[in-house]
């Protein structure tokens, strides 16, 4: 830019000669007469003026025009950097001269003469969760369908009454256990009866009996009321003694709603064959001293048309000891 700056001026002052010799003046003399044109009595024409000013002009042009001449390579201590000391590591990965870091290799411009693509940046690799917490949190039922694991407990709530005078909070020594999700209990011999040995074939089971209609079948591999009452209530921290609720309460609304979700299940998906392609645990699983629920299930299978369809009816599974239940259908 340095190097245009003295030819751009004689440029400049070309130029303005040039039209001061136009319109029939010196800018010199200042004369010329009323009609712009320079009289031949002054001593000079237009020529003569012109002459040196376009000459000057062309000069001025092929400076401009003129490519740049290459400048010497600077070292490192013209860069203001101090020369690599001997035995310094290049940068991995690098291709560089023994004992000294190598600069990045300048991108060669295509054969074509179109102009080089800008080298792009490495994406930034998103960081992967610690193996130990995905293995600590995500368990593969049947080794196949994901399932992540999730408390059973509630948030703590407070009551209201807290900051009242005289507030006495109720007896319940079992109160933590609603935080936790779970009662501490002894341990509990009794096993399972029926169901199936994978959480696949017991889905498989459900779409045979929807298929054939069949509601006594969905009521066989459904957890028992002995099962409900001795081996899951004590277990759930409304069975503490502070709620007063028994476990034949809490089987009544859990056989009602099941009851209701098998008649339903049979009304939207009954008589229609379906093909097994997988379980979807949407809303993960808990575990328990003596049992696991599996919650949210939906099973994906594929109907006479080849349409591929998630059945919610069985809502809830639980496995105890390997062997297989519904624990509750979706009303």
């Amino acid at each position: 830019m340095s190097r245009w700056l003295p030819a751009a001026g004689v440029l400049a002052a070309g130029v303005v000669l040039a039209l001061w010799a136009a319109r029939g003046r010196s800018p010199a003399e200042g004369g010329g007469d009323a009609a712009g044109v320079w009289s031949a009595s002054e001593g000079a024409s237009r020529e003569s003026v012109a002459a040196p000013v376009v000459a000057a002009t062309d000069r001025a042009l092929e400076a401009i025009q003129a490519p740049p001449a290459a400048a010497p390579e600077a070292g490192p201590e013209a860069a203001g950097r101090a020369p690599a000391p001997p035995g310094a590591a290049s940068a991995p990965g690098a291709a560089s001269a023994p004992g000294a870091a190598s600069e990045p290799e300048a991108a060669s411009a295509p054969e074509d003469g179109s102009a080089p693509e800008a080298a792009s940046a490495p994406e930034a690799a998103w960081p992967a969760p610690p193996a130990a917490e995905v293995e600590s949190s995500v368990f593969l039922v049947d080794g196949l369908w994901p399932a992540r694991e999730v408390s059973p407990g509630e948030p703590r709530r407070r009551s209201p009454l807290e900051n009242a005078p005289g507030y006495q909070p109720p007896g319940d020594p079992e109160a933590e256990s609603v935080i936790t999700g779970r009662r501490r209990v002894g341990p509990i011999d009794i096993p399972f009866s029926g169901g199936a040995r994978t959480a696949t074939n017991l889905a498989k089971i459900v779409l045979d009996a929807l298929a054939l209609e069949e509601a006594e079948t969905l009521q066989l591999i459904r957890l028992t009321f002995p099962e409900f009452r001795d081996i899951c209530w004590p277990e759930f921290p409304q069975s503490r003694p502070a709620t007063n609720i028994e476990a034949e309460d809490a089987w009544g609304f859990l056989n009602r709603s099941s009851v209701t979700g098998i008649s339903r299940g049979l009304s939207d998906w009954g008589g229609r064959a379906y093909e097994f392609i997988g379980l979807d645990i949407g809303e993960g699983f808990s575990r328990y001293a003596h049992f696991n629920l599996y919650k949210g299930v939906r099973i994906r299978a594929r109907d006479e048309a080849g349409r591929i369809v998630e059945i919610p009816i069985a809502r809830t599974f639980i496995e105890r000891d390997g062997v297989w239940k519904i624990y509750g259908y979706k009303e």
